[in-house]
C-alpha cells in the first residue's frame, strides 16, 4: 500500500507542467463509431484549443490498409484498427480585435486524417496505441468557416482575426502511446501509466503521466464482460517535453507566417489534468470530461475545455 500511495502522489500531485491524449473510448477492440466534440463554450471562454471535431470508425475491413505496416503490433496481441477525420482549431485571448494580436497565440486551423492501429495483450496487461497524421495546417483546414458558422448559428460575437492565420503546411504526425495496468485489485479499480511520443511537421513531443478509473466497467484487457451497463469516473495527469508544437509556432523552415510564437517563448514542460465521467448502456456509450491545460507559452493563460463524446459499437 505504502508503493500504491507513492505512485498515486507522483502521479496526481506533483506540480509540473502538459498534453492531450484521449483514452478509454479509443482503447476498444470492439468495432464502433464516435463522435467527439472539444470546445470551451461551458467555461464562458473562446480562445487557445477553443473546438475540436472528431469522427471515429473502427471495423475489421481496415485491417487491410497499407499504413498499418508501419504501425507496431505486440506479440499474441487482440489488434483494432480505425480511421479518424479530425479538426481543431485554435485562436488568440481576445478574437474581438482585427488586428495581430502580438505575444498572444496566433489562429490556426488543423484538419487531417488519422490511421490508427491499437494493440493489446492481455496477459502482459499492456497496450500500444500508434497513428499516422496526414493534412493541412492553415487556411484549407476551414476552421476558420466552421468557427464563423458555429459563432452564427450560435448568436455569438463572431471572430474577426483568421486573415492572421497560421499558413498552409502539410500534417505528417507519427505517433505512439503505450499504457501499462500497474494495479487492479479488483473489478473497481484501474491504475494505470501511460508514456507517448510524437514527431513530425505538427507536434514533436514526448509525455508521460497516468489514469485512475473507478466504478463498474470493463478493463481493455478482460476479454469478457458479463454486464450490460458500466459506469465510471476517471482523473489523469499528464505531463510534456515539447520540442515543437506547429499550431503556435512557423514551418520548420521557409516561414511566410505574418505572427507566430517565437521559440524562446514556447514553454517546454507542459502539464494537463483531467476528470471524465463514463457511462455504456449494451451498445451505445457516452462520455463527458473536464480538461485543465497550463499555459503553452509565455504570457498564455492556462486554459479549460471539456469534451463530449458518443460511441456506438456493433
Amino acid at each position: 500500500m505504502i508503493k500504491l500511495f507513492i505512485i498515486a502522489l507522483l502521479i496526481f500531485i506533483v506540480p509540473s507542467k502538459y498534453i492531450l491524449a484521449q483514452v478509454d473510448i479509443n482503447e476498444n477492440t470492439e468495432p464502433h463509431f464516435v463522435f467527439t466534440w472539444d470546445n470551451d463554450v461551458l467555461f464562458y471562454t473562446d480562445y487557445y484549443y477553443t473546438q475540436g471535431l472528431f469522427f471515429r470508425y473502427s471495423e475489421g475491413f481496415l485491417k487491410k490498409n497499407p499504413i498499418n505496416y508501419i504501425l507496431p503490433s505486440l506479440p499474441n496481441s487482440v489488434d483494432n484498427y480505425s480511421l479518424s477525420v479530425i479538426q481543431e482549431m485554435f485562436t488568440p485571448l481576445e478574437i474581438r480585435d482585427s488586428v495581430i494580436r502580438i505575444d498572444d497565440r496566433p489562429y490556426a486551423g488543423l484538419l487531417y486524417i488519422r490511421s490508427e492501429r491499437l494493440s493489446v495483450n492481455s496477459k502482459y496487461k499492456l497496450l500500444i496505441r500508434s497513428s499516422l497524421d496526414l493534412g493541412i495546417r492553415g487556411p484549407h483546414s476551414y476552421a476558420q468557416y466552421a468557427q464563423y458558422y458555429y459563432h452564427k448559428i450560435g448568436d455569438i460575437l463572431l471572430p474577426q482575426g483568421w486573415q492572421y492565420q497560421l499558413s498552409d503546411y502539410p500534417i505528417i504526425n507519427y505517433n505512439i502511446a503505450v499504457r501499462k495496468q500497474l494495479y487492479r485489485p479488483n473489478k473497481y479499480v484501474d491504475l494505470s501509466s501511460v508514456l507517448e511520443m510524437r514527431l513530425g511537421t505538427i507536434y514533436s513531443d514526448v509525455s508521460f503521466g497516468g489514469i485512475l478509473k473507478t466504478g463498474l466497467f470493463r478493463s481493455v484487457f478482460e476479454e469478457k464482460y458479463d454486464k450490460d451497463f458500466q459506469l465510471s469516473a476517471q482523473l489523469a495527469a499528464y505531463w510534456k517535453i515539447v520540442a515543437y508544437n506547429g499550431t503556435m509556432q512557423g514551418d520548420l523552415k521557409n516561414n511566410p507566417n505574418v505572427y507566430e510564437i517565437k521559440v524562446p517563448y514556447i514553454e517546454r514542460y507542459v502539464a494537463s489534468y483531467s476528470a471524465k465521467a463514463n457511462a455504456r448502456y449494451k451498445n451505445f456509450e457516452l462520455s463527458f470530461e473536464w480538461i485543465y491545460l497550463n499555459p503553452e507559452f509565455e504570457m498564455g493563460l492556462a486554459h479549460r475545455y471539456n469534451s463530449l463524446s458518443l460511441c456506438l459499437y456493433w
